[in-house]
């Protein structure tokens, strides 16, 4: 976990502390990783269910995908629509809640 590289954004005074670990001894991308973002205002690309789940985790095959639809209790409502995970979204044909849209963001990475 060490950085062989800088953090693009110092502290000039101070330190920002990770489960007690200076952030500028971990490794940038690791750290990265570590993270996800659900914004205030869920979007959808125009592609598969499946290809807006990999957004979070692009190396995913898609039994992880559904693995994490199932944790996200999505799986049955992707089972449910014309092509499954290979539906196309993004498009007015398909209407998604709110809530849906969030958990497709947050796909759990794996190191």
């Amino acid at each position: 976990m060490k950085n062989n590289s800088k953090l693009k954004y110092l502290c000039l005074t101070g330190k920002i502390l990770l489960d007690g670990f200076d952030i500028k001894d971990l490794q940038l991308k690791w750290l990265r990783n570590q993270m996800g973002l659900v914004s205030q205002e869920p979007a959808l690309f125009s592609t598969t269910i499946a290809g807006n789940i990999l957004h979070g985790r692009e190396d995913a095959d898609l039994a992880e995908v559904m693995e994490a639809a199932k944790v996200a209790n999505a799986h049955s409502f992707i089972q449910s629509q014309p092509d499954g995970y290979l539906t196309e979204v993004g498009t007015p044909m398909l209407s998604v809640s709110s809530i849906f849209l969030e958990l497709f963001s947050t796909l759990e990475k794996k190191t």
